[in-house]
């Protein structure tokens, strides 16, 4: 948990809890002439955490305070709130720089995840025909919790002589299905 006070120059300077599951609690002042701390905002914020993590909080709060006796140490009920998770799992590839060739001409391209994955995501990579093209590395590895996840590691994909009078071929670069640890 993070406390302290924005520089927010429009509301003034308005206390705020940031909690470890990507909420904020502020509490905001009344209008000119009403007594501070009559708003209470909850927001969420986007905490990358990976897919599927909706994060609960709340609010706790503590007895009231007041010089009536009907309300000094009355119990007020904590609120739960719950951040929603908007992150989604998936991978991007990007295009390919260009063809290979027998010669040993290479291309590349590249691959990142779209969100921060819980555990690290590996994905192996092979070539549907070795005889004309390889591909490096061989398996990909994103970390989790880190900053790694969503930089775009490098493809680099060699044309093979195969001596062969075959003219020009097509052939594919697989990524294989994610797996996550």
């Amino acid at each position: 948990t993070v406390t302290g006070v924005d520089d927010n120059s429009i509301d003034g300077d308005v206390a705020y809890t940031r909690c470890h599951n990507g909420i904020v609690i502020e509490r905001h002042g009344g209008r000119d002439g009403e007594p501070c701390g009559t708003d209470v905002r909850v927001r969420g914020l986007d905490v990358e955490r990976g897919p599927g993590c909706d994060c609960d909080g709340g609010i706790v709060t503590g007895a009231a305070s007041s010089s009536d006796g009907n309300y000094n140490a009355l119990a007020v009920p904590d609120v739960t709130v719950t951040n929603d998770d908007d992150d989604t799992a998936g991978v991007t590839v990007g295009a390919i720089s260009g063809d290979t060739n027998e010669g040993g001409a290479t291309a590349t391209f590249n691959v990142r995840l779209t969100s921060d994955p819980t555990g690290d995501v590996t994905m192996a990579l092979s070539s549907s025909d070795t005889g004309e093209g390889t591909v490096s590395p061989a398996a990909l590895t994103f970390g989790s919790g880190d900053s790694t996840w969503n930089v775009d590691q490098a493809v680099t994909v060699t044309g093979v002589d195969d001596s062969t009078m075959d003219g020009d071929l097509a052939y594919t670069i697989r990524t294989g299905a994610a797996s996550s640890s």
